[in-house]
């Protein structure tokens, strides 16, 4: 693993190239479902959030590891 992300970072892998499907995070379900099927070759999916969904999972990550998160109850 970590080869492969030294050659990331200086352009040896191009990792858009390995993203076949591109799907909004609203759509995860369909993203989920497209690998899962296997109707389609799919090589990477990649989930893309909005500005504003980016900054609420840094708070809740930021609280998370404060100690504040929500408890997960089973």
């Amino acid at each position: 693993m970590e080869e492969f992300l030294r050659m990331v970072s200086i352009g040896r892998v191009r990792i858009d190239r390995l993203t076949t499907h591109r799907f909004p995070f609203e759509r995860a379900l369909e993203a989920y479902d497209t690998i899962l099927k296997g109707k389609q070759p799919v090589l990477g999916v990649l989930l893309i959030y909005d500005e504003k969904d980016r900054e609420r999972g840094i708070e809740e990550g930021e609280k998370v590891r404060r100690g504040e998160g929500e408890k997960i109850r089973r």
